[in-house]
């Protein structure tokens, strides 16, 4: 019995055994990105998406359960100015899959930014 151990228990029939397919649909790879952005991924798999995390430089940002997965970054509190973006899925037989890597530029608002005719 798999109560209590904080996963659902595999739908039943064949295994699964292929992770999801994911991908970052925005922002573009190679883009720039200021102030407050989202982050879309799409993951997609036979038996279902349980769990999608994001992962900004190597490091996991958040966890989404319910689509659409989406994240919201503020780009001042990134202190790269080239961060790589990856995401994560697993289906619902524990099987994982991992998106190409997104990179994106930071641009940081700077006060004369935010205070334009000072």
């Amino acid at each position: 019995m798999l109560a209590g151990c904080g996963h659902k228990a595999p739908p039943p029939g064949k295994p699964d055994v292929d992770g999801p397919e994911v991908s970052i649909l925005s922002p573009p790879d190679g883009s720039t990105v200021s102030g407050q952005f989202r982050v879309e991924v799409k993951a997609d798999d036979k038996s279902g998406v349980s769990l999608v995390e994001l992962y900004v430089g190597g490091g996991k940002f958040g966890a989404d359960s319910v689509p659409p997965y989406e994240f919201v970054l503020n780009a001042d509190s990134i202190s790269d100015s080239l961060v790589s973006l990856t995401a994560k899925a697993r289906d619902n037989w524990d099987n994982w899959g991992k998106s190409p890597v997104v990179k994106v530029r930071i641009k940081k608002e700077n006060e004369d930014d935010k205070n334009p005719g000072n």
